[in-house]
């Protein structure tokens, strides 16, 4: 049974004593995420937002096309990138023109609109829980779901800002600017880390943070224990930033990675908890053996017959969900939960083997 269909089927939980239990630990993870979405993610987004806006409109006071060009090299989402627009003078406007963009539709609304779908896409499994939550069918996600600060009938702009010169091939100063190669300059690495060393800051753990003159940062004094933990922080913020490096408020998105890996520690130890106890009440102990055997069913109410290996996904239905999307260092820190990363033939370590073979096949497929 591939773990794409055993994570979706859920046909055993009527059948499994504790139920109650296990629907409310789900409503605690929800409620986790959804608290760390409506608190911090939506409105940081909307903050951002706003923000830009207002720089927008005070350069397109000065002028349009300068306003247009700060827009498609993503000036405004730094205090270096603005200052370069407000500092501008005629010459270097000037500078601009003389390329002859043709910007067409492309202003600050369109872009808005499509920045908010996408935000909205990227958090979809997020709005439908709160949706859920609201008693599910028949309510809109619109009361989640971010809509972009613009007139109505805007629409989202075809414009390629990647075709837009770059400042140094127009002439212009270009050192502390925000381009289409910034992910490659000093500015992205030093808000990177800022964003790892705030998550590491609230994480909790007990370690000492460093920092040289060039805002590479060190983790020092860090129990072993922790390590896998700290690993998952750190590859969680590092993807997070790369996915929103024009965040104005860079640094909170250590506070959010930090919430949620927060939120997959404390799940990943109750789903553990209670996958115990449901083994235990079938009278299983968990095995290699009993990972891979097809042959010994569990009998269900309704004269339904599992597997242990299906037994075990859908107990854990909703980890695994959340497993599937993560890092590398994120299934480890799951894994490491369940005492399952050291080769073992007790516990649940061919458990897990059989999910990331399958995982491996799909993502391979």
């Amino acid at each position: 049974m591939s773990i794409a269909r055993g994570i979706l089927k859920g046909f055993i939980s009527q059948g499994i004593d504790t139920k109650i239990a296990e629907d409310k630990r789900l409503a605690n993870l929800t409620d986790k995420i959804s608290e760390t979405y409506l608190n911090v993610t939506l409105p940081s987004f909307l903050e951002k937002e706003n923000e830009m806006k207002n720089r927008y409109d005070t350069i397109k006071a000065k002028d349009e096309t300068l306003a247009k060009f700060g827009l498609a090299k993503n000036l405004y989402s730094t205090d270096d990138g603005y200052k370069i627009l407000q500092d501008a003078d005629q010459t270097y406007i000037d500078k601009i023109k003389s390329a002859d963009i043709n910007f067409g539709d492309f202003n600050f609304g369109s872009g808005a609109i499509t920045r908010s779908m996408n935000f909205n896409e990227r958090n979809k499994k997020t709005i439908d829980s709160l949706v859920n939550q609201q008693g599910g069918i028949g309510k809109s996600t619109a009361g989640f779901m971010v809509k972009a600060p613009v007139p109505e009938g805007v629409q989202p702009s075809t414009f390629d800002a990647s075709t837009v010169p770059s400042m140094s091939e127009l002439g212009l100063l270009e050192s502390t600017g925000v381009d289409s190669d910034f992910t490659q300059k000093s500015e992205f690495r030093i808000r990177q880390n800022n964003a790892v060393e705030r998550a590491i800051q609230v994480s909790g753990l007990n370690s000492k943070i460093s920092k040289d003159d060039f805002g590479n940062i060190s983790v020092t004094a860090i129990d072993e224990a922790d390590q896998g933990k700290l690993d998952f922080i750190t590859s969680e913020t590092t993807k997070r930033y790369s996915q929103n490096f024009g965040r104005l408020d860079s640094a909170n998105i250590g506070n959010e990675s930090t919430a949620y890996v927060n939120t997959i520690d404390r799940a990943s130890k109750g789903f553990k908890d209670e996958t115990d106890k449901t083994f235990a009440s079938y009278k299983l102990e968990a095995s290699s053996e009993l990972a891979n055997s097809e042959n010994r069913v569990i009998p269900l109410e309704g004269g339904q017959k599992i597997t242990a290996y299906e037994l075990f996904l859908n107990k854990n239905d909703t980890l695994l969900r959340l497993y599937k999307e993560a890092s590398t260092q994120g299934r480890r820190f799951i894994k490491k939960q369940y005492n399952a990363l050291t080769p073992n033939e007790s516990g649940y370590y061919s458990f897990f083997k059989r999910i990331d073979e399958e995982l491996e096949k799909e993502e391979n497929s």
